[in-house]
């Protein structure tokens, strides 16, 4: 079987649990190593930490995602500033659809899920919507997951229940807390949370991919990139 290789000017997104960190373009491949440019998410640069073990969606030049976990082995600065990365050791073909990422600003608002609520949301198809504890924002959307920012850290492992109500996407979806660090901006903690959706119907997600790529052609025929 063919060596697999990652191209030069291929696009790659590193995520964290479901938490998204940036995109990157392939800069060179060799045997042992390849290159990558900074992370970027909007006009946000983000670093990667030497010694850490990273999860990407490699975009092949055919169209197919493959997800895998390299090690970042250092910075590297030559024309421009890069990391080199470990060649992983497998990659895995993911559902295009699972990681198409919308950056968004959108009001959700969120309730811990406790013994006491567990029950009132055993129907994984209910799409009533009680009366939430909590107000946050979603910072991007996928067919697996969300970034959410809260003013309160949630925890790791804890699973909630969202609902987003607005006039484009009206659903109420559990999720799992996969991570969670803090932003000091304004004078004050924002908090930002990967959320990965659990037990989430084909129904509810065609409608989430729906109004990913709903927007996605709002976007072209603006002549805006998303």
């Amino acid at each position: 079987m063919e060596k697999f290789q990652f191209r030069i000017n291929q696009k790659i997104e590193f995520i964290n649990g479901n938490d998204y960190l940036g995109t990157s373009l392939v800069q060179d491949y060799r045997e042992d190593y390849f290159l990558v440019s900074i992370p970027l998410k909007g006009y946000q640069k983000h670093l990667l930490q030497v010694g850490d073990v990273v999860t990407g969606i490699y975009y092949d030049t055919d169209g197919k995602l493959y997800r895998f976990e390299s090690k970042v082995l250092e910075r590297v600065v030559q024309n421009i500033a890069m990391f080199k990365l470990s060649i992983p050791e497998k990659l895995t073909k993911v559902q295009r659809r699972d990681y198409v990422r919308l950056l968004v600003t959108m009001p959700v608002q969120y309730l811990h899920i406790t013994p006491e609520t567990k029950l009132d949301f055993e129907d994984e198809d209910n799409t009533g919507v009680p009366v939430p504890l909590e107000t946050g924002t979603l910072l991007d959307i996928s067919g697996s997951g969300v970034h959410l920012a809260t003013s309160k850290p949630l925890d790791v492992g804890e699973s909630i229940f969202l609902a987003i109500n607005t006039d484009d996407l009206q659903i109420s979806v559990k999720g799992k807390v996969v991570r969670c660090y803090a932003e000091f901006l304004n004078n004050k903690n924002t908090y930002h949370n990967g959320i990965r959706f659990i037990k989430l119907s084909e129904s509810k997600r065609d409608k989430i991919i729906g109004f990913i790529f709903k927007k996605f052609r709002e976007g072209r025929q603006k002549g805006v990139l998303l």
